[in-house]
């Protein structure tokens, strides 16, 4: 009996050690470094993309009051195979959602037909803006969608890192750090 529990113990120990080096190296591996090639990174969707990539030094093709349905577009100008921070959901809660969910299928199409990986950033909570309960739905719609979800009404932004219903460069900059590392 005490050598099936020190078996136990010296396994729970190992697994232990083994998961802790691997979270050390997953925070101390720079993130940027976990991506196959640096320059496959890109941008699309709306104006929170625009001030993400003037932060992060990456491509863009996100526009300013882009709304969902206008993605399809934006994702046939990146390369196949590309890695996509894309932005959307503020713009489409302020049209009360018209049209989002079919929207929200077609970027998921495009983006499988061209073997990009999307990593999807949702709208900012934004509790002052009469729209904010139509965010909260988009949030939640594409929390439950779309494979690789950044729920950016989940982020406690600072008071410093918040503009209206934008962030400052410091929220983005925060940003980035987060959802670069998924």
């Amino acid at each position: 009996m005490a050598v099936k529990i020190m078996r136990a113990f010296c396994h729970a120990v190992i697994i232990g050690g083994l998961l802790l080096l691997v979270s050390i190296a997953i925070l101390i591996f720079p993130a940027s470094v976990r991506y196959a090639k640096a320059d496959n990174l890109y941008v699309a969707g709306d104006s929170h993309g625009v001030a993400l990539a003037q932060v992060a030094g990456l491509t863009s093709v996100a526009k300013n009051g882009a709304h969902t349905r206008d993605v399809p577009a934006q994702l046939l100008r990146l390369p196949r195979g590309a890695t996509v921070f894309l932005f959307t959901g503020t713009n489409d809660a302020a049209a009360r959602l018209a049209g989002f969910r079919a929207a929200v299928s077609a970027v998921l199409a495009t983006a499988k037909e061209r073997n990009q990986n999307l990593i999807w950033i949702g709208p900012v909570r934004s509790p002052a803006y009469w729209w904010d309960s139509y965010s909260d739905q988009a949030d939640t719609f594409l929390a439950l969608a779309v494979p690789h979800y950044v729920s950016m009404r989940a982020i406690d932004f600072t008071a410093d890192e918040r503009s209206g219903f934008h962030l400052t460069p410091k929220g983005y900059a925060r940003l980035w750090r987060i959802v670069r590392a998924r």
